[in-house]
């Protein structure tokens, strides 16, 4: 959510509307798990670094797509998000399940840190965890807010006349945050659900990271989403069953089993 969040950010920020996200994520992600697997890399970093540079790739060819030849933000983003999780999809098969030697190392500063639940969901977590929620968001706010660079940034997506006309060139600006956004990953993961209230409004909950996810076992992780989202649901299993809709359109004499459901 976090990685998704800074991407889209870059992006919005010099005018490109990015809908491939989930296709981002899940290049980014398998190639980082080949990189571990199949070509044994030790590190984490440089495991992450790879599939940080497999996600710029396809980000590139969105990035030409959108920016140099001017094509539909919208449509290009949504064949980005199908092509991406259909090859990520094709290059996991075979490798689900795999236990993942180069992780990373939880940080553990020990005494009055440890055996407190509070303190533990602060202080016992991966250092990507960190530069996700720390070191990245202070860097990206000092860089678009405090510097001259931030502020042509800002403008390329604001008033790309004023752009031009101080001699920066917006293509190549647009071009180059489009491509870094793509890039940017490693976050920890964030469950987040929106439902319906009665006045009309809605409501979007964000729940704490998810910690030790995911593991070796893709089973256990399964049921571990699942059992999130089983808790949103009965929150408001109405708004879930007229989304979903498994059964509509039956037709006669067979009864209509959301005729009870309040829309």
């Amino acid at each position: 959510f976090r990685r998704v969040l800074f991407r889209s950010m870059l992006n919005e920020r010099v005018g490109v509307l990015n809908l491939g996200q989930e296709g981002l994520i899940g290049v980014g992600a398998v190639f980082a798990v080949i990189a571990s697997l199949q070509w044994k890399v030790g590190s984490p970093w440089l495991a992450l670094l790879i599939g940080m540079v497999a996600a710029s790739v396809i980000g590139s060819i969105f990035a030409l797509a959108t920016v140099v030849i001017r094509a539909n933000q919208v449509l290009v983003g949504l064949a980005l998000a199908l092509g991406g999780v259909g090859l990520s999809n094709q290059l996991g098969n075979g490798r689900t399940g795999s236990p993942i030697k180069s992780l990373f190392d939880k940080i553990d500063p020990g005494g009055a840190f440890t055996g407190n639940e509070f303190l533990e969901a602060f202080f016992h977590q991966d250092p990507i965890v960190y530069v996700a929620y720390i070191v990245l968001p202070a860097l990206l706010w000092f860089v678009l807010y405090r510097t001259r660079h931030g502020m042509i940034v800002r403008a390329v997506g604001e008033s790309p006349g004023a752009v031009d006309a101080v001699g920066s060139r917006v293509l190549g600006i647009r071009f180059a945050y489009t491509v870094l956004g793509t890039a940017i990953s490693g976050a920890a993961v964030l469950p987040y659900f929106f439902r319906r209230l009665p006045n009309g409004r809605y409501r979007v909950d964000i729940g704490a990271p998810l910690i030790d996810f995911p593991t070796a076992d893709a089973a256990a992780d399964t049921r571990r989403l699942f059992g999130l989202l089983e808790e949103y649901i009965r929150l408001a299993p109405e708004q879930y069953l007229w989304l979903y809709k498994k059964f509509k359109g039956r037709p006669a004499p067979l009864p209509d089993v959301y005729s009870h459901v309040a829309l």
